[in-house]
Order: C-alpha cells, then structure tokens, then sequence
C-alpha cells in the first residue's frame, strides 16, 4: 500500500563467499530510517544465508533473518520479526 506521506532512506550490504564448487554462504546487513506522519523509525534487518546446488538443475537455499524497528521519539509501537526460509529451486 502506497504511503505519500512515507519516506525510507537508508543503506544495504551483502557480502558472499564461495566456499566451494557448489556450496555459496551470505551475510547482509541493512540499516534505515522511516519517516510517516511526524514519526521517525530506525529500522534493521540482518540476514545469514546458505546455498548448495545439487546439480545444474537443483538447489536448495536456506535463510535466517532477523527485522527490527525502533520508535525513535516512542517505543509503542516497536517491533521485532525472525524468519527462517527453506527454498528449493528445480530449473528446466
């Protein structure tokens, strides 16, 4: 849902390392600030990520995250989010 009144800035990171023919892990780090009707936020989002490609034509991607929000003037509405993800990916 579009905001007009929501201004994001901020800046994104992601390093990966190849840690073999077949085997990739990431790490990314994002840091920000919102800005919605007079209310200023500082938003964070880490990430761990690991991918394996059994052949050309599977893989499978496991991610953990963690988001979290802090009021800057109130912490009322602070938030705090986990995800771990598991993708599978077949290509034809």
């Amino acid at each position: 849902v579009d905001l007009g009144d929501e201004e994001l800035s901020g800046v994104a990171l992601r390093w990966s390392w190849n840690l073999g023919r077949k085997t990739e892990m990431g790490v990314g780090a994002q840091l920000g600030k919102r800005r919605q009707s007079g209310l200023e936020d500082e938003v964070r989002r880490t990430s761990l990520d690991f991918q394996y490609e059994f052949s050309d034509t599977l893989s499978v991607s496991l991610e953990a995250s963690r988001f979290d929000e802090d009021g800057v003037q109130s912490s009322e509405f602070d938030y705090t989010e986990s995800q771990y993800r598991m993708f599978l990916s077949v290509r034809f």
